[in-house]
């Protein structure tokens, strides 16, 4: 059992639960998850602000994407690189499918277009992240659908399976 935890308000009522199995937040879910397995990000702010934040390499594992590793370079543990997908849900979904048979839970899927961890980088207006999401929607749409369930019952993200 694999729980992805994305950017929307709605992860914020399991981001600090004891859950089974994996743990995984992206992007900037490390400054609010006090427990995880797994952090994964495409931006090289992300592993900048690892930096400004831990003196040594944190304990959770580090993925990032290629040459995106930040000031955090030296302690990523994995790199990855897709040709397809331009969100970091997309390729967090990807590369979890690429190494584990499990089913993975995914929290956050609220398409309003503000995540819960706006505070910790510049963003662009709420209209664009709002288109943004439409595309990564899009491309959620061509990945398989198989094991991979939607935690929030109100997203307007409708091709995962939705679960409680």
């Amino acid at each position: 059992m694999i729980h992805l935890f994305c950017g929307g308000r709605s992860s914020l009522n399991k981001l600090n639960e004891e859950l089974d199995g994996l743990k995984v937040v992206i992007n900037f879910g490390f400054l609010y998850c006090k427990k995880f397995d797994i952090l994964f990000w495409g931006d090289t702010i992300v592993g900048d602000k690892l930096k400004e934040i831990y003196i040594e390499k944190p304990s959770f594992k580090l993925v990032a994407l290629e040459k995106h590793g930040g000031k955090a370079s030296d302690w990523v543990d994995e790199y990855y690189a897709y040709k397809f997908g331009v969100f970091t849900t997309v390729w967090a979904l990807m590369w979890l499918r690429e190494r584990y048979d499990d089913d993975i839970y995914v929290y956050g899927l609220d398409g309003d277009g503000i995540a819960y961890y706006d505070k910790a980088v510049e963003q662009n207006s709420v209209e664009e992240r709002i288109r943004g999401l439409k595309i990564c929607y899009s491309q959620l749409d061509a990945l398989p659908k198989a094991g991979i369930y939607n935690m929030n019952l109100n997203s307007p993200y409708k091709g995962f399976e939705f679960c409680r």
